[in-house]
């Protein structure tokens, strides 16, 4: 029987990074939101942005609930929802998965993947 379980400290920096993540996840769903006024396919992009940020944000140990706003640089700012969707994932790409909050690597995979569907 296997019993390993996820369990580490994330580093400050990892957290630091996490929080990020979820800002921009939160940014491209509500670009996404707004792109599906003339692309309907972004409705889906925003709901599955939207799903990972609550996700993400269920591991931060401190949140009470709430989304953590991080103040994005200008240039970051105006991407897109594919843009920032794929900012988020090369974010996690530049850290040690031990660095995030136990519990990330599904969350991970699955941006990386969201992000690999909208650049095609």
């Amino acid at each position: 029987m296997n019993t390993h379980t996820d369990i580490h400290t994330p580093t400050p920096i990892g957290l630091t990074a996490w929080r990020e993540v979820i800002t921009l996840l939160r940014k491209a769903s509500d670009r996404g939101y707004a792109q599906s006024v003339e692309v309907p396919t972004f409705a889906m992009v925003a709901l599955n942005a939207y799903l990972l940020a609550a996700e993400a944000n269920f591991l931060l140990p401190e949140t009470g609930g709430y989304f953590p706003d991080v103040e994005l640089t200008d240039a970051t700012a105006r991407l897109d929802a594919a843009g920032l969707i794929r900012t988020a994932a090369s974010l996690t790409l530049d850290h040690g998965l031990d660095e995030f909050p136990p519990g990330a690597s599904p969350v991970i995979m699955r941006l990386v993947m969201l992000a690999a569907e909208v650049s095609r």
